[in-house]
């Protein structure tokens, strides 16, 4: 019975002698040897950091065009943002100043923040949004430039409605004390809800209850 010391480096038959075809083959039985970690192979790159080479430049190569990807939308939005919205007929029987830029002078200004109104202040719109907001002062209008004035006039953020309702309530023949006869009407306003709402200073509403929601 052959037996093999702790790292295997001699083998020792039963009388005690080492026998080197006995050290090979209990060598090849115990697979010391493999392949990929030959003295012979060792020199020079191994293939996994060569793997981690291609990996890495992959990697990089991915990372450059997403941000190149990320460019593009980037001033696609920028240039989107520069262009002046085009408002639809209907829209534009609304509208009473459509210009690039907008200026209310002498104005008292509520932030909606919960801080104290701030008298005369001059509000500069542009492109549809606040720009500035500053010290009152007279501004000529010029090419472009709208000015209202707008002297003793409050401006404050859009109002945002929780609960409205895009129709109203009839209660035919109503009694003062609170009886009618039925049946109870409600009217369904699509077309002038909305609009009475804006004209009250509402800029963004949820409905909670309406007969036709198209």
């Amino acid at each position: 019975m052959l037996q093999c010391d702790l790292n295997c480096s001699r083998v020792v038959g039963p009388l005690g002698a080492s026998s080197p075809a006995a050290r090979f083959r209990t060598a090849t039985e115990f697979s010391l040897a493999e392949p990929e970690f030959q003295p012979e192979k060792a020199s020079g790159p191994s293939r996994l950091n060569q793997y981690n080479v291609v990996n890495i430049r992959d990697a990089m190569n991915r990372c450059r065009w997403l941000l190149l990807l990320i460019l593009v939308v980037l001033s696609a939005v920028a240039l989107n943002a520069q262009q002046p919205s085009v408002l639809s007929p209907l829209t534009q029987k609304y509208v009473r100043v459509n210009s690039p830029r907008v200026v209310l002078p002498h104005v008292r200004v509520i932030d909606g923040t919960g801080k104290q109104a701030v008298d005369d202040q001059n509000v500069v719109i542009e492109g549809g949004k606040i720009v500035a907001v500053q010290p009152g002062a007279d501004v000529a209008s010029s090419n472009g430039v709208t000015v209202l004035d707008l002297r003793g006039y409050t401006v404050m953020p859009g109002i945002v409605g929780m609960h409205n309702h895009l129709y109203h309530i009839a209660r035919p023949n109503l009694q003062a004390n609170g009886d009618w006869e039925d049946p109870l009407l409600v009217p369904q306003m699509t077309f002038s809800s909305p609009r009475l709402y804006l004209a009250a200073g509402v800029t963004t509403m949820r409905t909670t209850g309406s007969g036709d929601l198209r």
